[in-house]
C-alpha cells in the first residue's frame, strides 16, 4: 500500500512539474525567456530540496538521544542560521519587489497627472 502511495504521489508531481513548465514555456515571449523561466524554475527546486535536507538534519539532531556535542551544537545553530536567512532573503524579496512596483504606480500616477 505504501509503495502504491509513493507512486501515485510521484506520478503526480511529475504531471504538475511537466504542466507547469510546459504553460511557462509556451506563453514565453521567446526562446530566451522560456530558459530562463525553466532555470529559475530548476533553482527553486534545487533550493526546496537543499532546505528539506537541512530541515531533517535539524530535527535529526534535536531528537537525537545523543548528548549535546560541540559538533551536534554548531550543526544545530548553522541549519538554524541557514533557515533563517532563507526566510529573510524570501521576504526582502518580496518587499523590494513590492518597493518596486509601488514606485512604478507613483510613476504612472505622475506622468499622468501632467
Amino acid at each position: 500500500m505504501g509503495s502504491l502511495i509513493t507512486n501515485v504521489i510521484l506520478v503526480l508531481v511529475s504531471v504538475g512539474l511537466t504542466f507547469y513548465i510546459s504553460i511557462k514555456v509556451k506563453f514565453a515571449t521567446d526562446e530566451k525567456t522560456a530558459i530562463t523561466y525553466f532555470k529559475n524554475f530548476i533553482i527553486k527546486l534545487i533550493l526546496i530540496g537543499l532546505y528539506l535536507v537541512i530541515i531533517y538534519n535539524l530535527i535529526e539532531q534535536f531528537i537525537s538521544p545523543e548528548p549535546l556535542t560541540r559538533k551536534s551544537l554548531f550543526i544545530i545553530l548553522l541549519n538554524s542560521f541557514a533557515l533563517f536567512y532563507a526566510f529573510m532573503n524570501y521576504y526582502f524579496k518580496k518587499i523590494i519587489y513590492l518597493i518596486q512596483k509601488t514606485n512604478e504606480i507613483i510613476e504612472a500616477f505622475i506622468k499622468k497627472s501632467k
